[in-house]
């Protein structure tokens, strides 16, 4: 009989033991400068056509009581009246359509499972396993959908919750090719490592709640506990190894640890941030603007596009002040031949390492200074191009969803 898969963690030890010592000496602070307390907290928002694309979905793939449930779902996360993005809501969301749940530890009992039948009963229960595929419901679909709205802002933390998330989809699949002719002790110590992932979701909800809530002492230490504990629970197989089975499924599989590790251990608190987005001139294009954000510059293009990176060193407008792993002021201010244009509100300036920050400038400018009824023309065919603007991408990819030959 195969003695599961549980060896492959022999391997897992030597990548995950670095683990620990990154986290803790790669700058992630823990003397917090408590001078950001002051401060407004960082604000998201979407688009009126981001809004309604979401709304379009919902339509679109929800009726009677699970319409409501969905219209619920949105509206905690994003406000109707000035859509605003609650990232706490976000999080809270984010534990209840996750679609996975950790097994209870007194269920993963060893001297309460008789048979592998019954472990896999756990499994399809609470990890919403079928057969080893992973099911996910609408109402993921609708979460990932608002999150793939906001998630370039936050960078490098939703890339760790993101990744680890990934390992489990692999993790699902493995656990159960190879469940099925385990020896049930065996079973069972392999099936509660893997539950340690889902902890993932949980741990997104209160790395945000800490920060959102300044708590962010708790933040840093709310990090490296998690990676602890993982590294910890991982490195006590080491006493259950009982042979390497040589499979490339489980090289695969070994290989994304150490991609994770890997980015990890590259600090990525301390990425740049992208900045990108498109300047409108009146009814054209700004071309051969200067574009800068956080003493980089870049000019944009006869399309009024412009792309360029920042270094994320923590300043004292950052939030928390000064510390590297939470969210920086990235304030992007557009000039031409030496003059201020426009610049993005510092409110909305926020962005984590790693992360991507854009913006769609809309700038008028009239002959004179006098509030001329051309000027409010101008003005307000500027803010149905801008909606246009915003609306379009999110066109584009329900068009793309489309099967013509469906139709």
């Amino acid at each position: 009989m195969k003695k599961v898969f549980i060896a492959c963690f022999l391997a897992l030890i030597m990548l995950m033991i670095p683990v620990t010592t990154a986290v803790r000496t790669a700058e992630i602070s823990n003397n917090i400068n408590v001078s950001s307390v002051d401060v407004d907290l960082p604000q998201f928002y979407v688009t009126e056509g981001e809004y309604a694309g979401i709304n379009s979905y919902i339509e679109l793939n929800f009726a009677g009581e699970e319409k409501e449930d969905a219209y619920g779902i949105r509206d905690s996360i994003i406000s109707p009246d000035d859509l605003e993005v609650n990232i706490i809501g976000l999080a809270d969301a984010f534990i209840s359509y996750s679609g996975i749940e950790p097994i209870p530890e007194d269920e993963l009992d060893i001297n309460k499972i008789d048979s592998i039948e019954e472990l896999n009963q756990l499994i399809e229960e609470y990890w919403g396993v079928v057969d080893g595929e992973l099911l996910e419901g609408l109402f993921k679909e609708l979460l990932d959908r608002i999150i793939e709205l906001v998630k370039d802002r936050l960078g490098w933390i939703y890339e760790f919750v993101e990744r680890i998330y990934d390992l489990f989809e692999n993790s699902v699949s493995l656990v159960y090719d190879f469940i099925q002719p385990a020896i049930v002790a065996v079973a069972v110590i392999v099936v509660s490592v893997v539950n340690q992932i889902l902890s993932v979701p949980e741990l997104f909800k209160e790395l945000i709640t800490d920060l959102f809530n300044l708590d962010f002492e708790d933040f840093v230490g709310t990090l490296i506990t998690f990676v602890e504990d993982f590294g910890t629970n991982v490195s006590a197989l080491v006493q259950m190894v009982i042979d390497i089975v040589n499979n490339q499924q489980l090289k695969d599989y070994l290989t994304l640890f150490q991609e994770y590790i890997d980015w990890l251990t590259s600090k990525p608190w301390e990425a740049s941030i992208q900045v990108t987005g498109q300047v409108r001139y009146n009814l054209g294009y700004l071309a051969g603007g200067t574009v800068t954000c956080r003493g980089q510059s870049s000019t944009t293009d006869s399309d009024g596009r412009y792309k360029f990176s920042v270094d994320s060193t923590p300043a004292e407008d950052s939030f928390p002040a000064n510390e590297s792993y939470g969210m920086h002021k990235c304030v992007i201010t557009v000039s031409k031949d030496g003059k201020v244009l426009k610049e993005t509100p510092g409110i909305l300036s926020y962005c984590f390492s790693g992360g991507k920050i854009g913006w769609p400038f809309v700038i008028i400018k009239g002959k004179s200074k006098d509030t001329s009824l051309r000027t409010i023309l101008l003005e307000k065919l500027n803010n149905i191009l801008e909606r246009i603007h915003m609306l379009l991408p999110n066109f584009l990819r329900i068009i793309n969803r489309i099967d013509i030959y469906s139709i």
